[in-house]
């Protein structure tokens, strides 16, 4: 990205496009990927509960109605829905049509983390693509903040035209069923979501344009990205200022306007992004990720993530260790005969 000197203050600004977005979104690194095709005939309907990560679904054959509290969709042969938040919602045939849990449903483990599911009752029939991905990292905050729960990317869309072949080669991946599968399905997927990230971001519409406005924002999307990458760097006004050219003054200026919190402020929050996933995920105690994300102390730690969460992390670890087996009961108690 160029840079020249503005004649009317001195100050120095971006010219070209800025890559931020681009560089947030390479950082991601799946951590799972889980994947399911549904063979369906009307009448059918799914429930698909709030699972952690973000969903995609892909239409095949037919066509369906994806549901959420907020909103209902039709999609047609070629679509694909975006779950970016793991919210509860439905996939079926019709829109006020019953429906019954994913996990009462035929499903047939082909590979590991990949299935084969059946529902329906013998009429017109429609095949779906269903995939799950988690990331080793939380999913950007200054992504998923702006994002819309559900994002519909059509068939005749350049974006939708560019992603169909990399999903007809996961179903490909699992009708062959080969050695090393699983590697291929996680590659797959993951330039799959990233299709559908960069189809939203480039998105001509004026809410997207408005809600990626700080993430292309010359002064405050190296800031962002700076902070995602080394969220344990004791970042301060001055630092991040002079990461783009701008006095201290007018950077803490632009980024509450933009951001509606101060840089300090947006920090300690995407810590507390990142200590939820690494609590949840039980590889490192509270002790080491305190120190990886720049805190002198534990105690200073539990006391900065229970401001934000309300809740110390001992606490927010044993909730979700609780959660994980009351989920894991109902699975068991679903695919019961």
């Amino acid at each position: 990205m160029r840079t020249e000197t503005d004649p009317s203050d001195g100050s120095v600004r971006f010219r070209g496009p800025p890559d931020d977005v681009s560089a947030l979104l390479h950082d991601l690194r799946l951590a799972h990927m889980s994947y399911c095709k549904s063979d369906l005939t009307r009448p059918w309907g799914l429930d698909l509960p709030y699972e952690e990560g973000i969903r995609f679904h892909y239409v095949v054959e037919g066509g369906c109605w994806t549901i959420t509290a907020t909103q209902s969709v039709w999609l047609e042969a070629g679509d694909v829905a975006l779950m970016v938040n793991g919210a509860a919602h439905q996939l079926a045939d019709q829109r006020d049509g019953p429906t019954m849990s994913v996990f009462d449903t035929e499903r047939r483990e082909v590979g590991p983390d990949m299935y084969r599911l059946r529902a329906g009752g013998g009429g017109e029939r429609s095949t779906i693509v269903c995939c799950k991905v988690t990331f080793e990292e939380p999913f950007p905050s200054a992504l998923v903040a702006t994002m819309p729960h559900m994002l519909v990317v059509r068939a005749g869309e350049p974006a939708g035209q560019a992603i169909q072949g990399v999903l007809q080669l996961m179903a490909s991946e699992v009708a062959l069923d080969r050695p090393g599968s699983v590697a291929v399905m996680t590659r797959l997927a993951d330039v799959a979501v990233t299709h559908l990230l960069r189809a939203w971001i480039d998105g001509d519409n004026a809410a997207t344009a408005e809600t990626t406005s700080a993430l292309r924002d010359p002064q405050i999307g190296p800031a962002l990205l700076a902070i995602h990458r080394d969220p344990g760097r004791a970042w301060s006004v001055e630092a991040l200022a002079a990461l783009v050219h701008v006095s201290r003054s007018t950077f803490a200026e632009r980024f509450r306007s933009v951001m509606g919190v101060s840089p300090a402020r947006y920090t300690a929050l995407w810590r507390m992004r990142i200590a939820e996933q690494w609590l949840r995920q039980g590889r490192l105690n509270v002790a080491e990720i305190a120190v990886r994300l720049g805190y002198d102390s534990e105690a200073s730690f539990a006391r900065a993530f229970k401001r934000v969460t309300g809740r110390p992390p001992g606490r927010f670890r044993r909730d979700v260790a609780t959660r994980s087996v009351l989920d894991e009961r109902q699975r068991n108690s679903a695919e019961r005969p």
